[in-house]
């Protein structure tokens, strides 16, 4: 399953879901899939928040800890939900902040899945 049909999977299958992205170690976008039509908006909040989970995930390595699986950060109207997929990958889900977080949880780890598989 290419990565555009995986990003595609991921938001039309969540209510309130409005883009995802996959983005590399630079953040980088390896692909993404919005149903809003300013994409420039979803790369740069891509890039910024894969840089964020790559920092939490270094912190954790420096105290001993596990490495991290998931990161929601909450704002008024939307909330993201970062997750690793390997080295380096990760992947970010935007959301309406209404939006039911287990069903998104629950499908990012699915596409994260898929996403690692196709790499």
């Amino acid at each position: 399953m290419p990565f555009k049909a995986i990003m595609r999977n991921l938001v039309e299958t969540i209510p309130g879901a409005r883009g995802a992205i996959f983005v590399d170690w630079e953040g980088e976008a390896v692909d993404q899939y919005s149903l809003d039509e300013d994409v420039y908006q979803l790369k740069v909040m891509g890039a910024y928040k894969g840089v964020i989970l790559k920092l939490i995930n270094e912190a954790q390595k420096t105290v001993g800890s596990t490495d991290i699986n998931t990161v929601t950060v909450k704002m008024n109207k939307y909330s993201i939900v970062l997750s690793p997929v390997k080295e380096g990958y990760y992947v970010a889900l935007v959301v309406q902040s209404d939006t039911i977080m287990s069903r998104a949880a629950y499908m990012i780890r699915k596409s994260v899945k898929d996403l690692a598989a196709n790499m």
